[in-house]
């Protein structure tokens, strides 16, 4: 019986450290449950996750910050304007622009320069840390070379913050060109024969004056001539394009047929700095009408005239104005109809070049059918000797016979 409380007592503690074990293998299978299964955030893709937790530490860092409850020793990095434009400058200049950078975190904020966008950039730490409540700068220094109109050039700056771990500094200016030209001049719609005019623009933001030596279009601009005259910074076309030197050229062309009609004009330039002569060109579009034109209330403009669908057994009759540009030939007439049931006929009116062209259907013609994308009918008109200076009209309908 003494021995009884032993017994007990020894039960006891082995139930107990029984429980202590399993308890600390629970816990340690947890924790290693814990450490191995995280879950991914509900809606972020793989590719954006990276973006996703950086504005989840912004948010929770800012919001720490805002109510002055944590002590989190951590840096904040602020840069007021992380893009510089220099706007114009001169080719193959050195420049250089000072970035500053404040620390409005609780820590020290390590800087380094990770990476320029070319080896024409490098870039300069003032202090590669920053003390909490401080400022300090990154100056960025280039070489512009030389490259023609706008430029960007960025430098990749590396912290410990941990919202902005890195920061992107750019700056961006346009070089200075040695010529600069109006690429395409787009002229009114013309008569054929008629003369155009127009003019297109040269300047140069480098050179002071250059020479116009000469001006030259191709075969498809007729009767081309030109004239060059120099501008000041003051004329409209140049205002805002910061040129030291300008000339506007102006030319006449024009087409001998109708329709749209384009050509190069071809420049030689010769520079103050330059022995050599150089060509820059500019593409001309143009469109001339058509010498003969089609018009009453009746006409689709695309469709031509929809003559609807006509009882055979009856006359139908329709008129049409026909006005010509410019000189009217002495065989002016009807030169072709389709389809052959059609009758056409141009009749000269008082006002010089107007004429009304009346076109028949005869009673008990045969039933015909013109209203089709593939079988339509038209009415040619124009010079009898010179089938060239010529239009057509579209005729749109059926004749049928009502049984």
């Amino acid at each position: 019986m003494p021995n009884a409380p032993r017994k007990t007592l020894s039960t006891l503690a082995k139930t107990l450290l029984a429980f202590l074990s399993g308890l600390v293998v629970f816990s340690v299978i947890g924790i290693v449950l814990t450490t191995i299964v995280r879950y991914k955030p509900y809606g972020v893709p793989d590719n954006r996750r990276e973006e996703y937790e950086k504005k989840v530490a912004y948010i929770v860092f800012r919001d720490e910050l805002l109510s002055g409850e944590t002590d989190l020793a951590a840096p904040h990095a602020i840069v007021d304007d992380a893009e510089f434009d220099f706007g114009l400058l001169e080719p193959e200049s050195s420049m250089s622009h000072v970035f500053k950078i404040k620390n409005i975190g609780r820590g020290p904020l390590a800087l380094s320069i990770e990476e320029t966008t070319c080896k024409c950039t490098t870039g300069r730490l003032e202090n590669e840390t920053i003390p909490p409540g401080e400022e300090g700068t990154v100056t960025l220094v280039w070489n512009t070379g030389q490259k023609q109109d706008e430029y960007t050039q960025k430098a990749m700056l590396r912290t410990n913050d941990p919202v902005n771990e890195r920061i992107e500094l750019t700056v961006t200016g346009t070089i200075r060109a040695d010529l600069q030209m109006t690429e395409k001049v787009d002229l009114p719609a013309i008569d054929p024969a008629e003369i155009c005019q127009d003019d297109f623009v040269i300047y140069s933001q480098l050179h002071a004056d250059f020479q116009i030596v000469d001006v030259r279009a191709g075969e498809e601009l007729h009767s081309f001539a030109w004239t060059a005259e120099p501008i000041g910074p003051s004329d409209a076309a140049i205002v805002g394009k910061q040129a030291r030197s300008a000339w506007k050229i102006n030319f006449e062309c024009t087409s001998y047929r109708f329709g749209k009609f384009s050509g190069n004009v071809d420049v030689d330039i010769r520079l103050p700095s330059k022995e050599s002569i150089e060509t820059h060109s500019v593409r001309i579009h143009g469109r001339a009408r058509s010498p003969i034109a089609f018009w009453g209330p009746e006409i689709h403009r695309f469709e031509g005239l929809d003559m609807g669908t006509l009882d055979a057994t009856k006359e139908h009759e329709f008129r049409v104005g026909v006005r010509v540009r410019g000189a009217v030939p002495e065989s002016f007439g009807v030169l072709d109809v389709q389809p052959s049931v059609v009758q056409a006929e141009l009749r000269k009116l008082e006002k010089e070049g107007e004429f009304q062209l009346v076109i028949r259907l005869p009673r008990d013609c045969r039933d015909t059918i013109f209203n089709r994308p593939n079988k339509r009918g038209y009415v040619q008109v124009g010079n009898v000797d010179n089938p060239e200076f010529s239009e057509w009209m579209p005729l749109y309908g059926a004749v049928v016979t009502d049984q």
